[in-house]
């Protein structure tokens, strides 16, 4: 009977050291848990698979700077840097302060046009009260108008009939009279109702000097 070999199970260490090339120190190492590696390995995401290792940690897996290049980095930067001359901080501050008056500026005209609008509105309405005001002005002034050509119409109707009494008095007085020359007299009683008083003898005189008997 032929026998089957049976590989030997392959046992992995529970953890994991990863060396990468430094610039700085030469080689730089991470240590992971080997499970977390495999993973990696199948597919997982660097977060996944290394929750715990910092962002620049996961970076370096992936072909980034290491830690220690990042910093030799950033330090050669600093000695790099060359200090603003007072020239420099001046033009800095200038900006600055042109930055802060430009926003000065743009919240004044802000305020401006908010009170022009304003002012505008406020305008308008006086306008139109005033146009309101100028109506009722000239309704009362046709209704004034109205009146006084009712007043003037009520003086010459005052004045004519005026006339007319005058007249008819005038009428009254030489009837009067006439009656009078004929031996009539006319009397007005308490109540302003006329009475006829009658003298026979001097109305039949009057008619026979009239007729020249």
């Amino acid at each position: 009977m032929n026998t089957i070999p049976v590989a030997q199970k392959i046992e992995f260490a529970d953890e994991t050291t990863i060396a990468v090339p430094c610039r700085v120190n030469g080689t730089y190492r991470i240590t992971v848990d080997t499970a977390d590696f495999l993973s990696w390995l199948e597919g997982a995401s660097l977060e996944e698979a290394f929750p715990y290792l910092s962002a620049p940690e996961r970076n370096v897996l992936i072909g980034g700077p290491t830690p220690a290049l990042l910093e030799a980095t950033a330090r050669e930067d600093d000695e790099n840097t060359v200090p603003e001359s007072p020239e420099d901080q001046a033009i800095a501050e200038f900006m600055r302060e042109r930055e802060e008056l430009k926003l000065e500026a743009t919240g004044w005209r802000e305020v401006a046009k908010l009170i022009n609008d304003t002012a505008t509105e406020i305008v308008a309405d006086a306008h139109a009260q005033i146009a309101a005001l100028k109506e009722e002005v000239r309704r009362v002034s046709d209704k004034a108008e109205r009146q006084r050509g009712a007043l003037n119409g009520l003086t010459r109707l005052h004045d004519e009939n005026t006339a007319i009494i005058l007249q008819a008095s005038r009428y009254v007085g030489q009837a009067r009279e006439l009656l009078g020359e004929l031996g009539i007299v006319v009397e007005t009683d308490e109540n302003g109702y006329p009475s006829l008083s009658v003298d026979l003898p001097a109305i039949t005189n009057k008619l026979a000097e009239i007729a020249g008997i």
